[in-house]
């Protein structure tokens, strides 16, 4: 309804302008041209004051259904900061990504851990119990989240902000996903192909991180600006994370004990050449 109270405080300008107008033009009619603008004033105000009223009423109506709509959105990002974590947890080499951990002011969603995610060892075990290596766990954790993202469009699309849609739609659309998912088959067609598929994730780098991280770290921040609005409602979280400094503690933990860095597997990057490389 924010048009409707646009209309009205135009109108009002343009007829007090016309009212002035009038009563120059007319002197012996200005006290009828200024009751005229009072009662337009009037009305103007009672319409206003109603509509503020209506506004009030349907957002505490709909609040159950934008709470839902939050706590599904709030499910989506910590999934996807948990993954991105535990991907670089995994990947994260202290003689190689050790510099990447410099500055006070590091945040776990940076594109420049782009060039660790990039590292992760897809045949290596994934912190996830029945056993299985990154390369389904990878692919099943992306198809969940994205089954997620679909059903909360679809339940609550009318109750969320179009920042917060938009957000989760480039989420959707992230070369992250489409790789992630892929993954699975790709040695297949590398030996369909007669080539040798490379056992490192590929994906990552400042670019293509960017491609997931922004999108990501705009919903967090989305996220934490609504939180306030559903204050007193049940299992609120005190705050929406967005620095994750409890994270960023722990890859600079392993990267001052080498001896926490998990095993990839005795494979390193020169066993397979970027030309041979799917």
């Amino acid at each position: 309804m924010q048009w409707l109270r646009i209309a009205i405080y135009a109108l009002v300008v343009a007829f007090a302008i016309f009212a002035f107008a009038a009563s120059e033009i007319w002197p012996s009619r200005a006290d009828l041209w200024l009751n005229l603008f009072a009662e337009a004033i009037g009305v103007a105000f009672i319409v206003v004051v109603v509509e503020n009223l209506i506004r009030i009423s349907e957002q505490r109506r709909s609040r159950p259904a934008r709470y839902a709509a939050f706590k599904e959105t709030l499910l989506i990002y910590n999934r996807l900061v948990g993954l991105w974590f535990q991907m670089i947890q995994s990947a994260f080499r202290p003689e190689m990504h050790g510099h990447l951990l410099a500055g006070d002011a590091l945040r776990l969603l940076d594109a420049r851990f782009g060039e660790v995610a990039m590292r992760l060892y897809l045949d290596a075990e994934a912190p996830v119990r029945p056993k299985r290596n990154w390369r389904y766990f990878l692919s099943h954790q992306v198809d969940d989240i994205e089954r997620i993202i679909d059903r909360c469009l679809q339940r609550y699309s009318a109750f969320m902000e179009p920042e917060v849609i938009q957000c989760l739609q480039e989420l959707e659309r992230t070369s992250f996903f489409t790789y992630a998912k892929l993954q699975p088959s790709l040695p297949t067609i590398a030996e369909e192909l007669g080539r040798k598929h490379s056992p490192f994730f590929g994906w990552g780098g400042k670019s293509s991180a960017a491609d997931l991280i922004d999108p990501l770290n705009r919903l967090g921040s989305l996220l934490a600006a609504h939180r306030i609005a559903f204050e007193g409602m049940p299992d609120i979280p005190e705050k929406v994370e967005l620095d994750h400094p409890a994270r960023i503690d722990t890859l600079r933990k392993s990267a001052s004990d080498p001896g926490t860095s998990p095993p990839v597997g005795g494979v390193s990057a020169g066993d397979v050449p970027a030309s041979q490389a799917v």
